[in-house]
């Protein structure tokens, strides 16, 4: 920055007050590629530098963080955190040991956590992040 020039001054260019995790520009200086949680999940969104509506990069998917851009700007690499926790189950713990194989209760492309039992034995309650949204599923 150069002494003071109107252009040397802060601008905000989003204010959405969520979770910034990256950014890098494109090699035009026109736009910036940012990670962001406005979307819900952290993802890849493009901005003009001089503000407006934050575009959303659909084809970096969700949990995308640390943007890097080539110097051409053909290229765009950056990190995508894949975090997929599943349901297990096996038999319950015996003095002898030996408790068998685990078995996955429904595959989920998300998280899924917290497993009850129904009084009855035959169901598990569980919380998941399946469709996209924190929700109770029953299996």
């Amino acid at each position: 920055m150069s002494g003071g020039a109107a252009q040397d001054h802060p601008r905000r260019l989003t204010s959405d007050e969520k979770l910034i995790w990256g950014l890098a520009w494109t090699p035009d200086s026109r736009s910036v590629v940012f990670s962001s949680s406005r979307g819900g999940q952290q993802g890849l969104w493009r901005i003009a530098s001089t503000g407006g509506a934050p575009q959303r990069l659909a084809a970096a998917g969700d949990n995308a963080y640390s943007p890097s851009l080539s110097l051409r700007g053909n290229l765009l690499a950056y990190t995508r955190s894949v975090w997929d926790t599943n349901i297990w189950r096996i038999n319950g713990p015996r003095p002898a040991g030996g408790s068998g194989l685990p078995v996955k209760i429904g595959s989920s492309p998300r998280a899924d956590a917290g497993p009850q039992f129904s009084p009855d034995g035959k169901r598990i309650a569980l919380a998941s992040y399946r469709s996209g949204n924190w929700e109770i599923w029953a299996a």
